[in-house]
């Protein structure tokens, strides 16, 4: 029983994308524009200088903080986190009415 639950936690944790905030790449811009080094802007922000400079090359691009044209590669998930925790739910119902 509590190996599945770690197992629906990992599960969870796996398909859950992680990405900064459309406000935190904002302020990567506006460090850009108020003359800030790539470096200098990494380091207030607590973030990468790779992802900064990546940040700053979209918007040089496309003049937004968000790449237009990318889109998700590979095959399509089959759970999300919400059909992983109606998953958990059923399996807990199973469990307890069994007992």
């Amino acid at each position: 029983m509590i190996y599945l639950l770690c197992l629906i936690k990992y599960l969870a944790k796996l398909f859950k994308m992680r990405s900064l905030s459309n406000d935190l790449k904002w302020r990567v811009i506006y460090y850009q524009l108020d003359g800030f080094s790539a470096k200098e802007t990494a380091s207030r922000l607590y973030i990468s200088l790779t992802t900064v400079n990546k940040i700053r090359k979209i918007y040089r691009k496309w003049g937004c903080i968000i790449h237009p044209f990318k889109g998700y590669q590979g095959r399509r998930r089959i759970f999300n986190a919400n059909d992983l925790n109606v998953l958990l739910i059923i399996y807990l119902i199973i469990i307890n009415t069994f007992k």
